[in-house]
């Protein structure tokens, strides 16, 4: 996408991940800023991509009502986001280890779709289209590490006592579902594609 454009700018909430996309000069602009708050011109943008982002932000219908807005007549938008069922298999194993909510509570495709209708208003066509991609993992620890590494080490409430520890995650690892393949994790992420268009 950034040969293809004349011009791509960067947006993110996390200065780190500017300055790491900066790094591979990947655009020509590089803008701290939020989501839902676009600091970009009605109508003044071809094109808006996005890639797994839009499960973390509180207020998706926000951000979706702000593409819509800075989209010209003509444009498009590509998104993706992560929805209920990611992660299944660990949730599961958290529940037969302790009572605690550990994993983030995905939007549904219901609730993504009704995320949709503050800007419902605008011309626009919207496409959904939903994937599960299963990912293999060594092991448990191998697992936290990428979550840690995506920004999602969130997911348990480290504060509680008792819920660290290699002790624990051990516990976890014996109550992680069996997979068919022997001595190997999987762990399920639902994805869904959403493709609109601003007809006028």
């Amino acid at each position: 996408m950034c040969q293809q454009a004349k011009r791509v700018t960067a947006i993110d909430l996390s200065a780190g991940m500017l300055a790491q996309a900066a790094s591979q000069q990947l655009a020509v602009e590089y803008v701290l800023a939020d989501a839902a708050a676009l600091p970009l011109a009605d109508n003044s943008v071809d094109t808006v991509f996005s890639s797994l982002m839009l499960q973390w932000c509180p207020a998706p219908e926000q951000v979706l009502a702000e593409v819509a807005r800075v989209l010209k007549p003509g444009g498009s938008a590509v998104l993706t986001t992560l929805v209920a069922g990611t992660l299944t298999e660990l949730a599961q194993a958290f529940a037969k280890v302790d009572h605690y909510a550990h994993i983030h509570p995905f939007l549904s495709m219901a609730q993504l779709k009704a995320a949709t209708m503050p800007s419902a208003g605008s011309a626009l066509s919207w496409q959904f289209t939903a994937s599960c991609y299963q990912l293999p993992y060594a092991d448990i620890f191998s697992l936290a590490r990428e979550l840690k590494a995506l920004g999602a080490n969130h997911l348990a409430k480290r504060a509680q006592p008792g819920l660290t520890g290699k002790g624990y995650w051990q516990k976890v690892a014996a109550a992680y579902p069996l997979q068919k393949a022997a001595g190997e994790l999987l762990a399920s992420y639902q994805v869904v594609q959403l493709q609109i268009v601003k007809t006028v």
